[in-house]
């Protein structure tokens, strides 16, 4: 009845002393003499004794003894040197043992000082993880902590609750340094905040955790709660005030670590340190790596306290999550990799959130961030591309070049930046050493030595002037090693891309130069050109020099370009309203993408030629944004979705417009690559001529031609007996007529070209009459993406990306639309020499017990994948045929996707058992294939949503008679004599018709690009205002995006630019809710 309650051991490393504090318990019924004895040990042998001490503890009562000891020689417990000691507590009444407790606790101090952490008298930067709790047994504890020690993590916090205790033990036993959460996570706008028992609750929670765990010489931060003024609590007022008495009560129960709030800042100014969540965050910021070094300013923060801040370093600055980089939309990726992204969108979304995380985490370790933690390192498909990144990343001595650009002329002196840092427990003597190779052979070494205390970094130049070159571009390689005596710590090697400065057009074109720019004048003439100042010729290519556009008038500029004139727009400060409704943002762009590599101006160019220019890393200043209608082309494009341009065609009557805002003249001194890509385009465009189609819309296709007309194109009505006037023709299949197949077959025989829009069950053998061919259907499941044929290699695989309002998971992407795959085309033929894969030779690579594997069915009950190899022994056309079925929920079947080595081939909801055939192209050689089940859900005791793999077998085809243009096959091009027909299975009309709010606006692009990749004009200009032009001037609406809404009576107006008299037809796309009888009447002024 006389019991030890509670020990609390305390350690200073900065006077070398322990503190005990023994709370008693006395049960009995009379007051008790006590002596408390402690003594500590290292594992058998006892190293310490503190004085005894003697205490009278009434009955009934609770009292604490501390008692205090010098001690002079430690083994420090560190992450480094995990070293513990066991307390021996002993109670003695009348000398009598009554109780004795066990103690373990690791000798060290940490502590905050100038805004810095300390551990031991060692200043540290913690390089940390955080996840949700990953299991309780043991083996998962010790796993997790040695791939913490493989990746260089030194700290772990343990997120959202507490953990089981081995987590704790284990952390103190492996060296890993712990940040201590309690339970309270987000929710802000759940928890009862503005009740106080509340409060008294979470004050309750936070006494017993700190009670349970300080001994714990592994956790060394404390924090309170997890996002709760994020979430939602800062909208009552006295959230914020009753978070900071909280730290009050931590440091009376435990003053001897620091206490933070996990994203929520500093509550009333009491935390020890500053922590933030998500403060700037991709994609909303994307000029990378200079966004990435956004603390060097003031700077608007993206979630709370969302306010303009610098940090000042009173305190430290604990980035406790940042780039979790949320998967709502596959758009996300095409930041760093374009539009291949669309493929296989979850692994470059992996991949581009790996890519933030290298230029964020460089960025806070060179700008000494205390404390950091990407979100995070565990679980997810793909997971090693983060991991890598943290492995590279985290290494405690290493080096960053600062410097990302690469390109530069011969015989220039060029100056690199290197930040060394020494994250390391110990000061070291460290030396960088510099080669510059050529050829092969070294042509510059220089070192550097430095010696660097923990936790600091230094910034050291280096001056280079490069080779003369013989050849128009040729590499050399910086080698880069760090060492420390003679171990070589870092060693990382980085290319320089060398150019001739004579870089010049393929010929002396003559140039029509508007505007006042000498930078302009210069460089063209620099390039070769003959120069014509301020004339519009009748022909030619004319160029608008630098900041000149204010000056120009549109009239007269368009009525030269719809003649067949050609003009190139150079960059540009400012836009003026101009009829084409081309516009500059506020974005500018250091990562930059080509639509294609494949287009005549980037041959011999690489995706990395259009990315961090000389200098500033900038390549586009201030970039345009895509309209939403008119036949424009982005060539090169960035941000999230490529919603920006920096070269943008657009195809005006008979003649072509460019907008560059590419940086070309203002670093053409000094980036090879504005030089050559402004001597291409002069190349290109001098030469250039605009194919254009007379174009015909089929006499019946009604429909078809009122959307077209509002979409601007230029057509004439097609019928029988005027098809030899027309070099394409365009209809809707349900619309050709039995008695007009044979026109329209011989029309195409002759050169003529057919675009059939929506074949059908019913319509579908109107084509085979056509081209004498037999189809079929296919349902399959999105994303769809553009083949590299020159009909469609300038659209942008984001025009396909079309998705349903309802998200795969919380903050999961969109679905899907599915609508875009219902119809597949497809040309029957029948393979030869089929051959039979085995199911039992695959192997479970994802979804463990839930998939099971025989001989005669693989049966899938929940998401993953199966893979086995195949041979190709030669080059052709191959049928892969999977016979399967599928068990829906809520009517959905499984979606079935199949891969081939590491690319998504095709994608298949699968209900009825039969066989589900895809047809490709493969090289010779070995594939994995692989079946994968990706939307498994289950209704316990109602519906369980399974597939099931009852066949696999592939063989060869004979040579396909089809073009096939987008994967899978829902355009496709069927050659019929010397013309040939566009079969178009995307339901851009009914989207269209339907106004369908999410993909209303790409529905409307896509038909426009595709058509006038076929040659069919458009009129010029489409004077097309979109909803965010308008404002609502009077009543109750809203703008969005895709709609403006008025909901009473009122009005909307934007503004229009008009160029030249004439007379204009305006159509406006609409619609109107009934209201006892009534629909709206709108008014146009």
């Amino acid at each position: 009845s006389l019991w030890i309650k509670d020990v609390y051991v305390k350690t200073f490393y900065r006077n070398k002393s322990i503190v005990v504090e023994v709370t008693l318990r006395n049960d009995n019924s009379k007051n008790l003499q006590v002596t408390v004895l402690n003594h500590v040990f290292e594992g058998n042998n006892e190293v310490l004794e503190l004085p005894p001490k003697q205490v009278t503890v009434e009955a009934g009562k609770e009292v604490k003894i501390v008692s205090w000891a010098k001690w002079d020689n430690p083994k420090l417990w560190a992450p480094w040197s995990p070293n513990l000691y066991n307390l021996t507590t002993t109670l003695l009444v009348d000398e009598k043992k009554v109780d004795e407790k066990a103690t373990r606790f690791g000798f060290r101090e940490f502590w905050v000082e100038n805004g810095s952490y300390y551990l031991n008298g060692i200043k540290i930067v913690l390089r940390m993880a955080s996840t949700h709790l990953l299991g309780y047994d043991k083996q998962t504890v010790v796993e997790t902590y040695r791939l913490l020690k493989n990746l260089s993590i030194n700290s772990m916090r343990l997120h959202a609750q507490p953990w089981p205790r081995i987590w704790y033990d284990l952390a103190d036993e492996m060296g890993i340094m712990i940040v201590h959460e309690s339970a309270v996570w987000c929710l802000g706008r759940c928890y009862r905040v503005e009740d106080p028992v509340f409060w008294k609750n979470f004050a309750e929670h936070l006494k017993g955790q700190i009670l349970l765990h300080r001994n714990h010489p592994s956790i060394v931060i404390w924090s309170i709660e997890n996002e709760l003024l994020l979430t939602g609590g800062w909208q009552t007022p006295e959230t914020e005030e009753n978070l900071a008495k909280l730290v009050k009560i931590v440091k009376t129960l435990d003053p001897t670590r620091p206490v933070m709030f996990e994203g929520d800042f500093d509550p009333k100014g009491v935390a020890d340190i500053i922590n933030l969540h998500y403060p700037h965050e991709f994609p909303k910021h994307d000029q990378y790596p200079n966004t990435a070094y956004w603390l060097e300013n003031i700077t608007l923060l993206d979630s709370f306290p969302r306010i303009a801040w610098k940090w000042n370093k009173s305190k430290p600055l604990h980035i406790g999550e940042f780039l979790w980089v949320s998967f709502t939309s596959y758009d996300t990726p095409a930041v760093f990799f374009g539009d291949i992204v669309y493929t296989n969108p979850t692994y470059y979304y992996v991949r581009a959130k790996a890519l933030a995380w290298k230029f964020q985490i460089q960025a806070y370790r060179v700008m000494r961030v205390n404390g950091f933690c990407p979100w995070n390192i565990f679980g997810g498909q793909y997971v090693n591309e983060l991991r890598n990144v943290v492995a590279e990343t985290y290494k405690p001595i290493t080096f960053f070049l600062l410097n990302y650009d690469n390109t530069f002329y011969e015989e220039t002196t060029i100056r690199r930046e290197f930040a060394v840092v020494n994250d390391h427990y110990r000061r070291v003597e460290l030396e960088l050493e510099c080669t510059l190779l050529f050829n092969n052979t070294p042509i510059k070494h220089s070192t550097k030595k430095l010696t660097l205390p923990p936790a600091e970094v230094a910034i050291v130049y280096l001056n280079l002037t490069l080779p003369k070159v013989s050849k128009w571009m040729e590499k050399a390689v910086l080698q880069v090693k760090l060492l420390n005596g003679s171990k070589i710590i870092d060693n990382k090697n980085f290319t320089l891309n060398i150019y001739k400065k004579e870089i010049k057009c393929s010929k002396s074109w003559t140039i029509y130069l508007l505007g006042e720019d000498t930078d302009t004048e210069e460089a063209l003439k620099e390039l070769g050109a003959n120069i014509v100042k301020g004339v519009v010729p009748e022909e030619g290519l004319v160029v608008i020099a630098k900041n000149s556009l204010n000056s120009i008038e549109w009239a007269k500029l368009i009525e030269f370009v719809e003649k067949g004139g050609k003009v190139i727009v150079l960059e540009q400060d400012e836009f003026p309203n101009n009829p084409l409704r081309i516009k500059l943002s506020d974005h500018y762009s250091t990562i930059t993408l080509p639509i294609t590599l494949e287009h005549e101006i980037f041959v011999n160019l690489t995706m990395e030629d259009f990315r961090f220019w000389y200098g500033d890393h900038v390549v586009s200043y201030k970039d345009l944004m895509v309209p939403a209608l008119g036949p424009t082309f982005s060539l090169v494009s960035s941000g999230a979705g490529l919603k920006y341009s920096q070269l943008l065609e657009v195809r005006l009557g008979k003649g072509i417009l460019v907008f560059s805002q590419l940086a070309l003249i203002s670093k053409f001194e000094e980036e090879p690559r504005a030089r050559l890509l402004l001597a291409r385009l002069i190349d290109y465009y001098s030469s250039y001529k605009q194919y254009t189609a007379k174009t015909g819309i089929y006499y019946r296709s009604i429909q078809l031609a009122n959307v077209l007309e509002l979409l601007g194109v230029e057509y004439d009505n097609a019928t029988i007996s005027n098809l030899d006037g027309f070099d394409i023709v365009l209809a809707e299949a349900s619309d050709v007529s039995d008695e007009d197949i044979e026109y329209l077959r011989e029309f195409c025989r002759k050169g003529g070209v057919l675009y059939l829009y929506n074949v059908d069950e019913n319509s579908i053998i109107k084509l085979e009459k056509l081209t004498g061919i037999n189809f079929s259907f296919v349902k399959g499941y999105p994303p769809v993406v553009f083949t590299e044929d020159p009909i469609v290699k300038l659209l942008g695989n984001n025009l396909l990306y079309w998705v349903k309002n309802e998200k795969m998971w919380r903050h999961g992407p969109y679905y899907l639309d599915s609508s875009l795959t219902e119809k597949i085309i497809v040309e029957e033929k029948a393979p030869t020499n089929l051959t039979k894969v085995s199911l039992a030779e695959f192997k479970v690579v994802k979804g463990g017990k839930l998939i099971v594997v025989k001989e005669n069915l693989i049966s899938m009950y929940g998401n993953g994948y199966v893979s086995t190899i195949i041979h190709v022994r030669e080059p052709s056309y191959y049928m892969i045929s999977i016979e399967a079925h599928g068990t829906p929920v809520r009517e959905v079947y499984p979606i079935m996707e199949i891969w081939l080595n590491r690319s998504r081939v095709w994608s298949v909801e699968v209900s009825k058992q039969t066989y589900y055939n895809y047809i490709i192209y493969l090289e010779k050689g070995n594939y994995t294939l692989t079946i994968a089940f990706i939307n498994d859900e289950w209704i316990p005791g109602k519906e369980d949503r399974n597939l099931y793999i009852h066949s696999v077998a592939f063989g060869k085809l004979d040579e396909l008679t089809i073009e096939v243009l987008t994967q899978p096959s829902i355009l496709i091009k069927v050659p019929v004599g010397e013309g040939y027909i566009i079969v178009d299975q995307v339901p851009w009309l009914q989207v269209i018709s339907s106004m369908n709010k999410l993909n209303y606006f790409k529905a409307l692009k896509y038909p426009i690009l595709l058509l006038s990749s076929l040659g069919v004009p458009f009129k010029s200009p489409v004077l097309l205002l979109q909803p965010e032009d308008f404002t609502i001037e009077k009543g109750v609406g809203d703008v969005s995006a895709w709609r403006v809404a008025l909901y009473s009576n009122g009005n909307a107006t934007a503004v229009l630019s008009v160029v030249e008299n004439a007379t204009y037809k305006i159509i406006f796309v609409a619609r109107g809710n009934k209201a006892k009888g009534e629909y709206p009447i709108a008014l146009v002024y």
